[in-house]
């Protein structure tokens, strides 16, 4: 990721259902590209970046370090949510992974339904996780349809 380098569609689209001004958790990031996107754009202050694996978070902190903005993301090796806490986050972006384990993580947090906005973006299986959405409680309000790389 260089300084000129856009976001691919597919995070654009995650990134335009972010609410300015919101404390963000960007579960399972992307090399931290979408709060590097977020704060550069001015939509954001500063972001928690969590991912299981190592390696992405290695990068993270590598694209972190090139855009001066280790002190506004916080990166964090965690399975799902358990890293964060209901007073640190506005809005969790859950995208890039399936359906079924977005419905997983999002089982395993008992603090969502206090207020936290959702961008969910589900690569496979999205009609898994729509339906775990609304048996739990959860609405959809909007949705918008991506196409990213060929098909």
């Amino acid at each position: 990721m260089n300084k000129n380098t856009p976001l691919s569609p597919r995070l654009k689209s995650a990134a335009s259902f972010v609410p300015r001004g919101c404390r963000l958790a960007d579960i399972g990031t992307d090399h931290a590209k979408l709060p590097i996107y977020l704060i550069k754009s001015g939509v954001i202050k500063n972001a928690i970046a969590s991912d299981i694996v190592c390696g992405p978070l290695k990068k993270a902190a590598e694209n972190l370090k090139y855009y001066e903005l280790t002190n506004l993301v916080s990166l964090r090796k965690a399975d799902g949510l358990y890293a964060v806490s209901d007073y640190e986050v506005d809005c969790a972006v859950i995208a890039g992974m399936g359906g079924e384990l977005i419905a997983d993580i999002l089982s395993r947090c008992s603090w969502l339904k206090e207020g936290i906005n959702l961008v969910l973006q589900p690569m496979t299986k999205p009609e898994t996780l729509r339906k775990w959405l609304y048996e739990n409680g959860f609405c959809v309000l909007r949705e918008l349809a991506c196409v990213s790389g060929r098909f």
